[in-house]
């Protein structure tokens, strides 16, 4: 069953980032970031309240999860959506691959059971040549105003991959023993208040009174990032959390962007570079020296 959940939530992923392209089409960023989280909560309560599974009354918990989920949704979200204008799916998809890498960073500082061995470190290595690898092109273009932009919005997109890394090891710390559905939904509720508080506050989004002007193609691409990505991806995903831990969930990262870059090539025709698809190489060789061979531990591992 875990085995496929993870083949699912991968295959969701995968088409989010040409999703979250299209519907670019219609709304703006941190407008389609904060649709895209509400919707995702309005989904999750609804399907728990029908359930008739009785909301968590843990002393603070709903303040450590929704914390949480300014790491897991929140942020990352505000960054892909922006960093999307600029980047291809398929670069998105790259970059979004490194999260393990983060993860393993976070667990050596917060998760002493999920600590790196030497050969981990060795994954992180190969994954961080991986990603100069993906920027490469960008920092030696000729076209200095089309690469700097390129290039700030994939770092908006690696800074995603960070956030993530705070908020799989964060899950892991927290919400042990949790109803997970419920748990997705305060932090998606949280997080979508959040987002449209602070685009109002500093004046980032204009098109609230627009909305019902939005072709038809962009609103569906929110409700599949919404129901499919979010929802049920972020459910699937937490139960791999807690089963399998953060370290070994996040490795449904693996096939992303090689997925993503078919979907990319297929429905919109770009293509990215072959050191960059070679610097997706290196990630994912990474991600198998952390997540599959297993050696001596670094020093200090144990406590």
């Amino acid at each position: 069953m875990n085995l496929f959940l993870f083949i699912l939530i991968m295959l969701f992923w995968s088409g989010s980032f040409i999703a979250i392209k299209l519907s670019l089409d219609g709304f703006e960023p941190m407008m389609a970031a904060t649709l895209r989280i509400f919707l995702a909560a309005v989904f999750l309560a609804l399907y728990r309240l029908c359930k008739k599974v009785p909301f968590p009354r843990e002393r603070g918990l709903v303040f450590k999860v929704a914390v949480i989920g300014l790491f897991s949704f929140a942020m990352p979200w505000a960054l892909l959506f922006w960093g999307e204008q600029f980047v291809p799916p398929a670069i998105a998809a790259i970059l979004n691959s490194t999260t393990p890498i983060f993860v393993l960073m976070f667990s050596w500082f917060f998760l002493p059971q999920d600590r790196p061995t030497w050969v981990g470190a060795f994954g992180v290595l190969l994954g961080f040549v991986g990603i100069v690898m993906v920027f490469w092109p960008e920092i030696r273009s000729e076209n200095f105003v089309t690469s700097t932009v390129m290039i700030q919005g994939m770092l908006a997109v690696l800074g995603m991959a960070v956030c993530y890394g705070i908020g799989a090891v964060g899950i892991r710390k927290v919400c042990k023993g949790v109803d997970l559905p419920w748990v997705v939904t305060i932090q998606c509720l949280f997080s979508s208040v959040a987002l449209f508080v602070f685009s109002q506050v500093f004046g980032f989004e204009t098109g609230w009174r627009e909305i019902h002007q939005v072709p038809i193609k962009p609103w569906i691409a929110i409700l599949y990032l919404a129901i499919c990505s979010t929802a049920m991806a972020n459910v699937f995903f937490y139960r791999l959390i807690e089963q399998w831990g953060a370290l070994k969930a996040s490795a449904v990262t693996y096939a992303i962007p090689f997925v993503a870059i078919l979907i990319d090539m297929v429905f919109l025709s770009t293509r990215p570079t072959f050191l960059q698809v070679l610097g997706a190489v290196f990630i994912v060789s990474g991600l198998a020296f952390i997540h599959v061979l297993r050696k001596k531990p670094l020093r200090g591992s144990h406590r």
